[in-house]
């Protein structure tokens, strides 16, 4: 068992308050005088192992309410006492609604600081005090200074436990044998700093090599194991260990790979040199000489519908082959349990055995435009997104995909889809989602608007029953790169989609490639200037693979270059460019160049309404004066905007190369409607956002009443 004793980490944990943020429906109040008490529970990692840590609440004369919220905060009283797990220096931290001066709020008997940040929540902090500490728990008062509404309570925990720092004096990372000789392991007593425990030493595959219990290892055959070298922990260090591999070989070489071919049909011929004996497995282990299967002599052919074949040849005295892989049509499901908790869940769980050749990019990705939550009432617990901008299309920053990435030289085809989303609040927009591999596209749902707070389901039927959608069925495509992508559009910030149970499953299909591979990545200059991606998205591509980069400026940048970073060489001024085979590692880096910003502030007495907000001129440099439908003072015009040097004409259009504060020149009305004989038109807005004056009041008992709101409009040119 594990505790919080064997932290090796800093580590901080969050208790998370609100049905929004996946905290269990609590309503605690004492009306009574009897004591009532509650928790919620979060989970840490140590070493491997996941413990519980609860937080305790006490609302004899407090209060604590979550069960009607769904803004990720709690409402309560002061007097509300909070529990939970510490030890020294730990820190505490308060998420609160709002922005005070702490005066009565404590951690034990510490009073909370702060606030920290701009915009709810603001954070109260604390450091635990030894002589607070209760039994292994703080507790957490709250006073009246913050009553009202809380979001979270996290803990930060300093680390209790180095780790064991163990090195081997190795010349390399791996160690190569000949097969008649051995290798002592000694400790590089230079860094060796460690707890007292024993020290042992594991060999995965004996067969290939022993090791004792002096750290002496013993060739027993051809081929790879993993060696370990395992230390138990102590009262100041945690158990440590380091792996590392171990080849044996014949000093005569190494015996060529064997051929391996998927027919048709599913049957999986494995071709040697002349005269080399085969040794093959078929549940994805690794096959070990004289022990896998039977020789085979130069060739063999097996059925092996639905199966992982690996396969290995051994000539004469000669070291075992390296391992070639097929994957012979294997199902695998990927699925996404977005229904459990507040936590989000970005690699998938695996079924099948297909977990090994799947790249680390198989995961989810949520674009950087949505802000992620969790949903929990009625029924209804799904991962929640919501746009943190006004979204009306199409927009690669507001998606979620989950990507499928094989190995190279290894196919996907997708058999089966499922997933659950909700609409949680109205008006929330429209939801698109599409089934895209390396070369084609497929709609699976389109225009969706859901009913508020019903959970829908989605799956092949559903797809295939819906005029102009796909029947996954009848796909033949099979690529190495896959993605469900869902975009989430004409959506207004704090408008809210849920999604759960996240399912895709489907067929492997190939011999994995073990050639060449480059290192492939991507990156913006300035971080913050925009959104950089290289298809395929595998960190690494195949020797004489075709890789594209696309670049997205973030609002306020402009997309200048790409350059080859290794080379610091310009390669395109292009957002998407490409290599068309690639032959060596590749490290593209994306410039990004900050656009000039255009504020406007009033400085006009009696001047009404609401100036502009701040824009950005266009990527050529350029910006149009905007029309004044903001400003408003009786008898005057806005005609134009000044920087105190330049007068910017309503309606017209400049090049600026910096940041610039502009503000209104007004122009006295002086003529009347009968100085013209032309037809003129004038309107009066009733939105704030077109430049209506605020106005606000009430008439009652039929007593009459005016407000007065004058537009100017344009009479011979004045």
């Amino acid at each position: 068992t594990v505790s919080l004793s064997d932290l090796t980490e800093e580590t901080t944990v969050t208790w998370q308050f609100g049905k929004s943020n996946g905290a269990p429906s609590i309503l605690l109040q004492n009306k009574t005088g009897y004591n009532k008490t509650g928790y919620i529970v979060t989970q840490v990692a140590i070493n491997g192992s996941t413990i519980d840590l609860p937080f305790y609440i006490e609302t004899k004369t407090g209060k604590f309410a979550d069960n009607e919220r769904t803004d990720g905060f709690a409402q309560v009283n002061d007097g509300s006492v909070y529990t939970i797990p510490a030890f020294k220096d730990a820190t505490v931290k308060i998420g609160g609604y709002y922005d005070v001066d702490p005066s009565d709020t404590k951690v034990g008997n510490t009073l909370v600081t702060g606030p920290e940040g701009s915009a709810r929540p603001y954070y109260y902090s604390a450091t635990v005090s030894e002589k607070d500490i209760n039994d292994g728990n703080i507790a957490i008062t709250i006073g009246k200074d913050m009553k009202g509404y809380l979001s979270s309570v996290s803990i930060t925990y300093p680390a209790q436990k180095r780790v064991s720092d163990l090195k081997i004096a190795l010349e390399k990372e791996n160690i190569t044998l000949n097969r008649d000789k051995s290798y002592t392991l000694t400790l590089d007593t230079d860094y060796y700093t460690s707890s007292t425990g024993a020290i042992t030493f594991e060999s995965s595959i004996p067969s290939v090599a022993e090791v004792n219990e002096s750290g002496e290892i013993k060739p027993k055959g051809y081929g790879t194991t993993i060696v370990t070298l395992k230390q138990e922990g102590d009262a100041n260090y945690a158990s440590g260990s380091i792996a590392f591999t171990v080849k044996v070989i014949s000093p005569k070489g190494q015996t060529k790979k064997p051929e391996v071919k998927i027919t048709p049909e599913g049957d999986v011929t494995i071709t040697a040199t002349e005269g080399a004996k085969i040794y093959y497995t078929t549940d994805g282990t690794l096959p070990i000489p004289n022990e896998s299967s039977p020789d085979y002599i130069t060739t063999t052919t097996i059925s092996a519908q639905g199966q992982v074949v690996k396969a290995i040849a051994v000539y004469d005295k000669l070291s075992p082959s390296d391992i070639v892989t097929a994957y012979v049509n294997v199902e695998g499901t990927f699925k996404w349990n977005w229904n459990t908790s507040g936590t989000l869940q970005t690699k998938p769980i695996i079924t099948g055995n297909v977990e090994n050749i799947v790249d680390e990019n198989t995961k989810a990705v949520i674009g950087k435009k949505l802000k992620q939550g969790f949903y929990d009432k009625d029924g209804i617990k799904t991962v929640t997104v919501e746009p943190t901008v006004a979204v009306y299309g199409h927009d690669e920053e507001s998606t979620i995909s989950f990507n499928i990435i094989p190995a190279a030289g290894v196919s996907f085809k997708p058999t089966d889809i499922s997933f659950k989303a909700v609409s949680l609040a109205t008006g929330s927009g429209l939801m698109d989602v599409y089934l895209n591999s390396e070369n084609n596209s497929y709609p699976l749902v389109k225009n969706k608007y859901s009913l508020r707070d019903k959970l829908e389901t989605f799956n092949n039927d559903v797809f295939k029953a819906t005029s102009g959608m796909t029947d996954i069925s009848t796909i033949d495509a099979a690529d190495e790169e896959w993605s469900l992508k869902t975009y989430i559009y004409t959506l207004t910030k704090q408008k809210q989609w849920g999604f759960s149970d996240i399912v895709i499953s489907g067929i492997f299909s190939g011999v994995e490639y073990d050639g060449v591979f480059f290192n492939i990545s991507a990156s913006a200059e300035p971080a913050e200037g925009g959104a950089v991606s290289h298809i395929p998205s595998a960190l690494k591509a195949q020797a004489g693979k075709h890789v594209t980069f696309k670049a997205s400026p973030n609002t306020g940048y402009k997309f200048v270059k790409w350059r080859d970073y290794d080379k610091n060489e310009d390669v395109s001024t292009e957002p998407v460019t490409s290599i068309l085979k690639v032959n060596n590692d590749v490290s593209y880096e994306a410039v990004f160049e900050k656009l000039p910003l255009i504020s406007f502030e009033n400085n006009v007495t009696d001047l009404n309404g609401v100036v502009p907000s701040a824009i950005y001129v266009n990527a050529d440099g350029t910006l149009t004066i905007p029309e004044n439908n903001t400003l408003y003072k009786e008898g005057y015009a806005l005609t134009a905007w000044t920087d105190g040097t330049k007068e910017y004409i309503v309606g017209q259009t400049y090049s600026f190369t910096s940041d610039i504060t502009l503000r209104p020149v007004m122009t006295k009305c002086d003529k009347a409607l009968t100085d013209t004989d032309e037809q003129i038109s004038a309107r009066w807005y009733f939105d704030q956002k077109d430049g209506a004056p605020v106005i606000s009041g009430t008439f009652k008992n039929d007593k009459d009443g005016s407000f007065t709101y004058t537009k100017c409009v344009t009479v011979n040119d004045t």
